[in-house]
């Protein structure tokens, strides 16, 4: 019910230098004057003020000293008129003082509520909303401009441009079925055409981006996979700067999957540090194996370490083969022996020394190659959501099927169906014309007081 005056904490609990109470409604000002005292009621006060006073209970007993800031519908983040109560960061103050708030009249907002009340009153779109819990959640600096570059609306202008460009293909489809006896109002069909393949073109580059923006924003998975004692778990240690994993010279000795994140040159890689791969009887060890192939399948990337002096086996070449899309040759232990080994130079390995530290340039060159980031630049819009992806999928293929539908002569009205359905999830993308089970589902993962 927009129409309640909801309040939230909207920053984290614990000891800090101040914590917010945000207040957001109709009602929002006249509930923060029953509970906070300054020199003025903050009903005399014009927005984007602060005032400084302290708060107090229903009982009028002191909680916090205070500073009140106030903003004036609509200019204000929630399009409401809204209160920021800043107290000082300790727990119990700050729950007081929200209880106290509640008593005065506000209701406890869920989640996401204060983000979603911006969406309804025309103040952000899906995107830039989606865009605020992607800067919340950022890892590197590739990911902060990401979600940067689309809180000021980057997917949302490219979003207009399509829309507004299969509104002008469905207008002509309207014109043209209204009318299919006036020459003067016939479709081109070259041109009609080549604005659908444009479109088509350009929605791929959005997907294209997505797959590169997934890898910046949310890591990179990546499994190093190896027979026993080949330096895996001291690759993993080097590369995490801490010791993750046990390192012995006794084969077998890592068991399970052992993880580390760690940002690489603003890449964040989800390492995997995985059992030894080999024939073996053990049991534990057995289980570890097979943990340990199904991280080198669904990995993103895979670092594949042999040993140098030491000529791969024919099943370690399989595995390769089986997986050189993906995969990132290592040769270790160049400390040891230093000389190529010839059944690899078509993967063009990276020779390493974990132990020395040395060699690491080259490898973290060849894990961006591989991943084609060096192709990803500033200019490129990334739609970095899941559920952006999947209405892009869905309107790519209409509008292929609608260019199909085209050239194979199929009816204009039912190529206009078609365009139609990609029209349709693309306005759902920026929340236009978006069911309100998709705004709830997008708002569901935000934190209370977001």
């Amino acid at each position: 019910m927009t129409n309640d005056t909801i309040a939230a904490i909207a920053t984290p609990l614990g000891k800090g230098g101040f914590s917010v109470i945000r207040i957001s409604g109709k009602e929002a000002i006249t509930i923060a004057d029953k509970v906070f005292v300054g020199a003025t009621p903050l009903s005399d006060k014009k927005g984007y003020t602060a005032e400084f006073g302290y708060t107090k209970t229903k009982n009028g007993e002191f909680i916090d000293e205070c500073v009140a800031t106030v903003f004036i519908a609509p200019k204000s983040f929630t399009g409401e008129t809204t209160v920021e109560l800043s107290c000082h960061g300790g727990e119990l103050v700050t729950k007081t003082l929200l209880e106290n708030i509640i008593l005065a009249g506000a209701r406890l907002a869920d989640a996401g509520e204060f983000s979603k009340r911006a969406f309804l009153n025309g103040k952000i779109d899906l995107t830039k909303a989606e865009a605020i819990m992607s800067l919340i959640n950022a890892k590197s600096q590739n990911a902060l401009k990401i979600a940067a570059k689309n809180k000021k609306g980057a997917v949302s202008v490219k979003m207009s441009e399509l829309i507004k460009s299969l509104e002008g293909l469905l207008a002509k489809v309207s014109v043209f079925c209204d009318y299919p006896d006036d020459e003067s109002m016939g479709i081109k069909e070259e041109d009609f055409l080549t604005e659908l393949k444009f479109l088509i073109s350009e929605i791929e580059i959005l997907l294209k981006n997505y797959e590169n923006g997934r890898l910046l924003t949310h890591g990179i998975d990546t499994a190093i996979v190896g027979k026993p004692n080949v330096g895996k778990s001291t690759l993993l240690n080097l590369l995490s700067g801490e010791e993750k994993a046990i390192v012995t010279n006794i084969p077998g000795t890592t068991r399970d999957v052992i993880e580390s994140e760690i940002n690489l040159d603003g890449l964040i890689l989800r390492l995997y540090d995985t059992a030894g791969i080999r024939e073996t009887d053990d049991t534990v060890e057995k289980i570890g194996v097979s943990r340990s192939i199904e991280k080198l399948e669904n990995a993103d990337i895979a670092l594949f370490m042999f040993e140098a002096g030491s000529m791969p086996s024919n099943d370690e070449l399989s595995l390769l083969n089986k997986y050189k899309e993906k995969a990132v040759v290592i040769v270790n232990k160049t400390d040891l022996i230093n000389e190529e080994i010839a059944s690899l130079k078509e993967f063009k390995p990276t020779y390493i020394s974990a132990k020395l530290n040395k060699g690491l340039d080259g490898l973290k060159e060849q894990i961006k190659e591989i991943l084609n980031i060096f192709d990803f630049n500033d200019d490129s819009v990334v739609v970095d959501s899941l559920r952006q992806k999947n209405n892009l999928v869905t309107a790519l293929a209409s509008l292929k099927e609608a260019k199909c539908g085209i050239e194979n002569l199929v009816p204009l009205d039912a190529v206009g169906v078609l365009i139609d359905e990609g029209y349709r999830n693309l306005c759902e993308i920026t929340g236009d014309k978006a069911a309100v089970d998709v705004a709830n589902r997008v708002f569901s993962d935000f934190c209370v007081g977001k």
